[in-house]
């Protein structure tokens, strides 16, 4: 047999070896299960202002799922043998000419560079089919609205363009023919190198993929709301979302409105304004970004919790639509869209849609970019809807602010009108918990308050001697007294006045050069002296000298006790 036959006949057999491996390991098996993909520092630690603002922030961001179930077929490649036995031709030409060396390992390359190149040449689709159900779940972010239950989220995160379905279906549900395509290889005595098992699982992927089916395709959205339980930690539960709304995925307007029912005072976000937005501003990115969320060890606690993370904005540019936009170095990652960006008044100003993307198809990293609040607000418009914030929002920030002022009595009843107003707050009761040890331990600063006692007394720590100044009408008695080295008198208690309302039962002596008015009265004080004849008692001006050569006839000086008529 010439030479060039017999390199034929061995290469054709190393190709049909391969093939049939490969088909008999490609077979469906009987029956197969669905696949889917799936923070309060110590008490007494001063903290900043992100701090706050990231423990105000949580409650309000939510994970939010969109799974898409599809039914994905694709028939079995077999080999075109015309290809292949062309290829074996032109190969053992190649080697009995000299062009090529006549060893297995350069054998091997060529044919596998052969079935990269062009695999729709070596393989065509066979008459076996294979029909998988599959899922799909994506997350993103999303942010409460309205105390009712309306969210906004990115666009993409709940309305995934066809042709991405198709490549992460094609991922999911294929890479595993196409692995055992490979090994089919492998098994049938081909030995190959790691790059050549990478080459060909690629050039495999890509042929299924473009020759699969995807039927029935079920979409669900959800917001896992971020739940507390007492005494067991935090958890989520899955609460069905309609799309109300949706825009167009970056770069369009990457803005998505969902609607949950059957809810009533959720945590809030408020919507602020992006037009004083500029080059240097300081934003806050909130969201859940997948790597981190539900990196391998961590507590199920732990995924509820969103991430914040900050930096400036860097550009403010503006789409072909004119749409502005905002870049922004604040550290994202996939999972993170649709997430809102908040102002350091934690106000969202936009949402988090899309990173830079190289050349290399590896994302960029602090180049981000944010659709503005303006779009929200349009698409709210649209549908009616008014953003509000929660009372118990509003109730769980000030309670907030008191127990980072060291507050904790004044923070612990904000807490639990909180869990009165939204019984599932995932974050009201760590902070009960906290405020109560802080206050056994001795740390609380609330400021007391003191009540008011009527026209009594007032203390004023002014210094100096003391100083009694009554004043007479009847209606009651005002004693400021100075004191030295003075402290206020406890919540509730006050001095007693030195006297009973009305005027005094006798003018005492004249006072030493201090200030007007009589000294105070001790119970070793013996009876005041009769006052002189012409002294008059006036509730104006208290017992004076008349003014010469008017007024009335000096009145009959009061005994004791008594009061004037």
């Amino acid at each position: 047999m010439p030479r060039t036959s017999r390199l034929r006949d061995r290469l054709l057999g190393v190709v049909a070896a391969s093939t049939l491996g490969t088909s008999l390991l490609l077979a469906p098996s009987p029956g197969h299960a669905d696949e889917s993909a799936s923070p309060t520092p110590a008490p007494s630690a001063e903290v900043g202002d992100a701090t706050r603002l990231a423990a105000k922030a949580y409650p309000g961001v939510q994970l939010i799922s969109t799974t898409y179930t599809a039914t994905v077929s694709v028939r079995v490649p077999v080999i075109n043998q015309v290809a292949v036995n062309a290829l074996a031709q032109r190969l053992a030409i190649q080697a009995a000419n000299g062009g090529m060396d006549f060893t297995e390992e350069a054998v091997t390359e060529e044919i596998v560079d052969a079935l990269v190149k062009s695999p729709n040449t070596y393989f065509v689709a066979g008459a076996q089919q294979v029909s998988r159900r599959r899922s799909l779940t994506g997350v993103g972010t999303g942010w409460v609205i309205t105390p009712d239950g309306y969210l906004v989220t990115a666009a993409h995160v709940v309305d995934t363009s066809d042709a991405q379905l198709r490549q992460e279906f094609a991922s999911s549900a294929l890479n595993r023919l196409g692995r055992q395509f490979v090994r089919g290889l492998q098994n049938s005595g081909t030995q190959l190198t790691p790059d050549q098992v990478s080459r060909l699982t690629d050039a495999v992927l890509g042929w299924l993929a473009a020759h699969m089916s995807v039927g029935r395709l079920d979409v669900s959205v959800s917001a896992d709301l971020a739940l507390g339980f007492d005494g067991l930690g935090k958890d989520q539960r899955a609460v069905e979302a309609e799309v109300v709304d949706v825009g167009k995925p970056y770069p369009g307007s990457d803005v998505a409105l969902l609607k949950i029912d059957g809810q009533d005072n959720l945590p809030t976000i408020p919507l602020g304004d992006n037009d004083d937005v500029s080059p240097g501003s300081t934003v806050h990115v909130v969201g859940f970004p997948a790597a981190s969320t539900f990196s391998p060890g961590l507590s199920r606690d732990s995924q509820v919790q969103p991430t914040v993370t900050q930096g400036p904005v860097t550009a403010v540019k503006s789409m072909d639509n004119g749409m502005p936009v905002f870049q922004t170095q604040a550290p994202a990652s996939p999972g993170n869209s649709g997430g809102p960006v908040l102002t350091d008044g934690g106000e969202a100003i936009g949402v988090l849609v899309a990173s830079a993307v190289g050349n290399d198809g590896v994302a960029a990293q602090g180049q981000n970019f944010v659709i503005p609040a303006s779009e929200v607000l349009d698409m709210l418009g649209r549908n009616g809807v008014t953003p509000a914030e929660s009372d118990t929002t509003t109730t769980y920030d000030q309670a907030i602010d008191a127990f980072y002022d060291h507050h904790y009595k004044d923070a612990v009843p904000l807490l639990e009108r909180v869990e009165t107003l939204y019984p599932a707050h995932p974050f009201a009761q760590k902070f009960i918990s906290d405020s109560k040890a802080a206050i056994d331990e001795g740390l609380d600063e609330s400021p007391v308050e003191e009540e008011s006692g009527g026209p009594s007394a007032l203390l004023l720590g002014l210094g100096a001697a003391a100083l009694l100044l009554l004043l007479g009408g009847g209606a009651g008695a005002w004693l400021l007294v100075r004191r030295r080295s003075a402290r206020p008198a406890p919540a509730g208690q006050f001095p007693t006045p030195a006297f009973p309302a009305g005027p005094p039962p006798v003018p005492g002596p004249v006072p030493a050069p201090m200030s007007a008015g009589p000294p105070p009265m001790t119970s070793a004080t013996p009876a005041p002296p009769t006052p002189r004849p012409e002294a008059v008692w006036d509730p104006e001006r208290g017992w004076h000298l008349p003014d010469a050569g008017t007024g009335p006839a000096p009145a009959p000086a009061p005994t004791p006790g008594s009061t004037t008529p």
